[in-house]
């Protein structure tokens, strides 16, 4: 054997125990492809299974919320749960992005339908490719247990610079896209002219912002649903907005309102 080729089989098996070294190490801190913060822009569920569905594709109530995968290894994510500061993040190593969805979504038993659903059955309209999906294990503060609940399950992929795709729940995978990170953010309205003060409060805050979108989104299917009351949805979102706007810059107030705002659109 010629010294080349003992060189090129010495860096193939040194490459091949790095590979294994990193599958299923741990680290305390987000990586830093996943670092950052992050908008849902898209709720994707699969089509073909609905009577399992816990949200609907493109839920207002998920859409435009954020999550921020800090450097010191938290995970904030803005819908409704507790965040969590001690993240042990594990690397599952390579995989393909299509077998990794239909892992994780695979269907109870049916004559009519296979048992694991394509990245399409999802309305993901993505190539498939290689991808280094990420576990995150969040240890419960205290007799909490949510947040270990919470994030059990879910992966972390990075798709490019500016998506990431995250497997939430059992039957729930989102799209994000990175987050405008310096104010005036981007609200359902303008943050132009004469503003607010709570109106000043939502275009200085990532998570408001995003939330803001939410409800609107949740307003414009309400408009939907409710066609021929319209003009009664549309007064009754003019008096949500005066009394939203009591909140003044207190944010806490804020969300609580477009949190309910959204939850009651919802039963539309």
């Amino acid at each position: 054997m010629t010294t080349y080729m003992r060189r090129v089989r010495g860096l193939a098996f040194l490459a091949l125990l790095t590979l294994a070294a990193l599958t299923g190490r741990a680290v305390a801190a987000a990586p830093n492809e996943l670092q950052g913060s992050w908008e849902v822009t898209q709720v994707a569920v699969d089509t073909l299974d609905q009577p399992h569905w816990g949200y609907e594709p493109d839920d207002p109530r998920v859409l435009g919320r954020i999550l921020v995968l800090g450097a010191d290894g938290s995970i904030d994510f803005n819908l409704g749960r507790e965040a969590c500061a001690r993240v042990e993040w594990r690397s599952e190593g390579q995989t393909m992005l299509s077998t990794l969805v239909a892992k994780t979504y695979s269907r109870p038993a049916r004559k009519d339908l296979k048992r694991s659903p394509s990245l399409e059955d999802f309305g993901l309209h993505l190539a498939d490719r290689s991808v280094a999906p990420w576990r995150a294990v969040c240890p419960a503060a205290g007799s909490a247990k949510a947040p270990a609940i919470l994030w059990a399950n879910a992966w972390f992929v990075r798709l490019d610079g500016q998506q990431l795709a995250v497997g939430y729940q059992s039957n729930l995978l989102l799209i994000l896209t990175r987050a405008q990170i310096a104010p005036p953010y981007r609200p359902s309205f303008a943050c132009t002219g004469a503003l607010n003060v709570t109106e000043a409060a939502i275009c200085n805050s990532l998570s408001l912002a995003g939330l803001d979108r939410s409800v609107h989104a949740a307003y414009q299917r309400s408009l939907k649903r409710r066609a021929e009351e319209k003009s009664a949805v549309i007064e009754e979102q003019r008096q949500w907005i005066k009394a939203r706007n009591q909140c003044g810059a207190d944010s806490g107030c804020i969300e609580d309102r477009m949190s309910e705002r959204i939850e009651l659109l919802m039963q539309d």
